[in-house]
């Protein structure tokens, strides 16, 4: 896996600071309050002019039309503490222009299982959910950036600088330290068992002869190795299988984009650009799952993250499914979209969260 310095070259040409949820919530709810207002006051005048002309009956009404004006000044100027909106859509600061593969990481990490898995692995995380927290009780529309440099920090303490505080960082590589032992997998050699491992995604090549995702994914469980040499020294092809005990929740697949090839003698790193269909929902392949061999289980995306420039610059962002609707999470900006947009933007998808739904 090559490193990639992730400097924010620019957010994506044509995308404007739009009106976030929670904006357009408060200002229904603002509308209701000024109209309970207004209705309060036409209440109390009403009451008034009954109490005096008709029957003091009608101070009922007046206390009635007082308390929900009471009410209604209450809730106007006591925003701050309210529940946060159900729904909200919270982006990521990115001051420094280098933070974007993290912010698109953490987009991914709002699904709780995924958010837990990675806190586990991962403490810092917790900055960036209770700052998420803090910034949906205030109205806002991002979680400020200090958050996500904890969580930066923490990750370039772990892996002895191997991550770097600024710059040279790859969604991949903090995917890789959220998510470490999430995958539990055996292997068999001509039905030997050999070993088990740990991984934390399932990493698919960009080449190779398989043309389709699922041939790749197939592939990956289960291949034919010419030159196996036996324990006793005999040459000859074996057929290596990979299995999962259990089918997770949660599955996270990379496309391997990011390459090493050799060019005149030395290795040098290369970006595959092209598109690659990956399908909303694909089904494990057949022995993949030691549990499940007659009906592998069925997952569908719930994200994935993008990244576009050059190998040593570019930037980074998510695409992330809640219900039916998709949205676009670049940095600070988060946006709905089509369905149509997102399947499309899919096949130049880096990374993909799918969750099992059978």
């Amino acid at each position: 896996m090559v490193r990639v310095d992730a400097v924010n070259n620019g957010q994506i040409q044509g995308l404007n600071a739009v009106p976030t949820l929670l904006s357009t919530l408060d200002f229904k709810i603002n509308a209701k309050v000024l109209a309970c207002l207004l209705l309060s006051t036409v209440a109390i005048a009403t009451s008034v002019t009954l109490a005096v002309t008709v029957s003091p009956i009608a101070l009922t009404g007046l206390t009635v039309a007082g308390l929900a004006l009471l009410a209604g000044i209450y809730f106007s100027f006591a925003r701050s503490t309210a529940l946060p909106l159900s729904g909200h859509q919270m982006g990521f600061q990115n001051p420094r222009g280098d933070n974007c593969s993290l912010n698109a990481v953490m987009q991914l990490l709002k699904n709780p299982r995924l958010e837990r898995i990675a806190r586990s692995n991962c403490p810092a995380v917790g900055y960036v959910t209770q700052a998420r927290f803090e910034a949906e009780r205030n109205g806002q529309s991002s979680v400020r950036g200090d958050a996500v440099e904890k969580v930066r920090g923490y990750l370039t303490a772990a892996t002895q600088g191997d991550i770097e505080a600024r710059g040279h960082i790859d969604a991949a590589d903090s995917l890789n330290q959220f998510f470490r032992g999430s995958v539990q997998l055996s292997q068999t050699i001509n039905g030997r068992p050999t070993t088990s491992y740990q991984a934390s995604m399932i990493s698919l090549p960009m080449g190779g002869l398989d043309t389709t995702f699922q041939q790749k994914f197939s592939r990956f469980f289960k291949f034919f190795t010419k030159d196996y040499w036996d324990h006793v020294r005999n040459c000859r092809g074996a057929i290596t299988q990979r299995s999962m005990e259990e089918a997770p929740m949660d599955l996270m697949i990379q496309m391997q984009r990011f390459i090493h090839v050799q060019e005149r003698g030395r290795v040098v790193g290369r970006k595959l650009t092209g598109d690659f269909s990956v399908p909303a929902t694909i089904r494990l392949p057949p022995g993949s799952v030691e549990s499940a061999q007659k009906n592998p289980p069925e997952y569908e995306c719930q994200g994935f993250i993008v990244h576009e420039g050059s190998l040593n610059g570019g930037h980074y962002y998510a695409y992330r499914k809640e219900g039916t609707q998709w949205y676009l999470c670049n940095d600070a900006h988060v946006k709905p979209v089509s369905t149509q947009e997102a399947l499309a933007q899919m096949k130049q998808g880096y990374v993909y969260h799918f969750v099992k739904i059978s």
